[in-house]
């Protein structure tokens, strides 16, 4: 590990121990210190962010490829079904996107316990079927996740 990298890591850790919410933290502040992660990972500028909706979910598309995509990842992020965003995995799709060489589309899935199972996967599965209804070929997507996304 590097020097710099090294101080990078404790820095995050400060700040993460530092937003540590005495006894149980709430959904809410779950959501807001998870997303707080993800803002210490930024999304790199040679990524390009798009707001789309895939069948009614609201999702991120990433492309990190200058345009020369022709695959595309569906991207179902990690957190219990009841944390977990773009935002808090931001910094890591974009390096996903360029390493693949493919576009990533992160549904942003409703979460529970407002929205309990199945909702999220009703939401996975709309999106998918709207990249299909989009003329996107099944054999050019790939299905793929974190934790509870995975």
């Amino acid at each position: 590990m590097t020097e710099q990298s090294r101080v990078q890591l404790e820095a995050a850790i400060a700040q993460l121990l530092g937003d540590v919410a005495e006894g149980d933290p709430t959904v809410e502040e779950q959501r807001t210190g998870y997303n707080k992660f993800g803002d210490l990972m930024p999304l790199q500028d040679d990524a390009v962010a798009t707001q789309v909706s895939l069948g009614g979910v609201p999702t991120t598309v990433v492309d990190a490829t200058g345009g020369t995509a022709t695959t595309t990842i569906l991207y179902l992020h990690g957190g219990g079904y009841v944390i977990g965003s773009f935002r808090s995995h931001q910094g890591f799709i974009g390096a996903l996107s360029r390493l693949t060489g493919s576009k990533v589309a992160v549904a942003e899935y409703r979460l529970a316990p407002e929205h309990p199972f199945p909702a999220a996967v009703e939401d996975a599965v709309a999106a998918y079927q709207a990249l299909l209804a989009d003329g996107v070929s099944p054999a050019d997507i790939i299905v793929s996740g974190d934790s509870a996304g995975g």
